[in-house]
């Protein structure tokens, strides 16, 4: 282990697991490592949804784009249990295998959807979903190169967001905000010096009361608006 270490392999590869907020996860080669900053973007957006929503009444449709190991959607579920139907869509045959086995793991009842973002959203009728929310690839390619020698033994897939970073932001909001009911949300992590870029994106998408927030190095590391 010391030697994989030493060779840069990160630790939660070599372990196997790894803890996001309170949930354990097996993770591995070919799935993107869950990041404290992400679990920001979770509690911020747990916390608008339960202040925003009568659960008497409601049962939300919460969707997690680019899931991944599932540490958003099985985040998210734990929390409302019945009282929000989560589903996690991914592309990738490796973060499938590893979101399937942190489903089993945790027991909790998410569905599964393999799927391309670019694509998926024609399977979705438009005003459906209450909440959607994703940490998607936002680094620019020609960046890939210059990162932490940890994340080079991630997958590219799960980081490269085209020559700008903005690919996946755009389909998002070009796609995907219809799929929205009126006054439902979208939460997205985002990069450095992305905040400007994401919010002008958004707000074409009719996207409004954008809230930024930093994450724990006070960087600007996502946002929350309403439709």
């Amino acid at each position: 282990m010391i030697e994989m270490r030493l060779n840069g392999i990160p630790v939660q590869y070599i372990l196997g697991h790894c803890k996001f907020m309170d949930i354990d996860l097996d993770v591995g080669p070919g799935v993107l490592i869950p990041r404290d900053d992400t679990e920001v973007l979770v509690r911020k957006t747990i916390d608008i949804l339960k202040n925003s929503y009568n659960f008497s009444q409601k049962t939300l449709n919460i969707i997690d784009l680019c899931s991944g190991t599932g540490a958003i959607a099985l985040s998210i579920k734990k929390v409302f249990a019945s009282k929000a139907n989560v589903t996690a869509l991914d592309f990738y045959e490796q973060p499938l295998k590893y979101l399937k086995s942190n489903i089993l793991k945790n027991n909790l009842d998410v569905k599964v959807i393999q799927g391309s973002v670019f694509t998926y959203y024609k399977n979705f009728i438009d005003n459906q979903i209450d909440c959607i929310i994703s940490n998607p690839p936002y680094i620019p390619t020609k960046q890939l190169k210059f990162l932490h020698p940890d994340v080079q033994y991630e997958p590219t897939v799960a980081l490269d967001g085209g020559a700008d970073g903005l690919d996946f932001y755009r389909v998002i909001a070009k796609k995907w905000i219809n799929k929205i009911k009126q006054g439902g949300i979208v939460a997205l992590e985002i990069g450095i010096n992305q905040k400007e870029a994401v919010c002008k994106i958004l707000k074409t998408a009719e996207i409004k009361d954008i809230y930024v927030y930093n994450d724990i190095n006070n960087i600007p590391r996502g946002l929350i608006g309403k439709k």
